[in-house]
């Protein structure tokens, strides 16, 4: 993959590099709020640890730009619809962000490199434990 003209190679995972896991869900209020809190704006921790699969999606943005972190998001939330058509659009809401080392404080397995063969360099897998 290429970013601004440059081919991107990341390494393997480390414990001071923030992810983040992209918001993208319907746009009632009622589906908003299994993202994250109105009023505080804050990320529900389910986004981070879900009980009904071990793996979940996240980028690596340590080396990214808010607006390329915003960009990636826009382009999974394009996939999904594209990927659906005949399901209502969804809603990119942002990003929600947490360090893999406080992942991995809080109950995480382990956090892998999982970049499709290069495709998606920002892309590694988040590892959790199942509840």
């Amino acid at each position: 993959m290429t970013l601004n003209g440059n081919v991107v190679r990341l390494g393997e995972v480390k414990p001071d590099e923030h992810l983040a896991r992209n918001l993208v869900g319907g746009g009632s209020k009622k589906s908003v709020k299994r993202l994250y809190n109105l009023v505080t704006g804050k990320i529900n921790p389910s986004q981070f640890f879900d009980s009904r699969t071990p793996r979940l999606s996240v980028n690596r943005i340590s080396t990214l730009k808010i607006q390329e972190v915003h960009a990636m998001g826009l382009k999974f939330k394009d996939e999904i619809n594209k990927e659906n058509p005949n399901q209502k659009n969804k809603v990119y809401h942002g990003f929600g962000q947490i360090d893999v080392l406080n992942c991995l404080n809080a109950g995480c397995i382990r956090v892998e490199k999982d970049d499709y063969g290069g495709t998606k360099p920002y892309h590694p897998a988040l590892f959790t434990v199942v509840i």
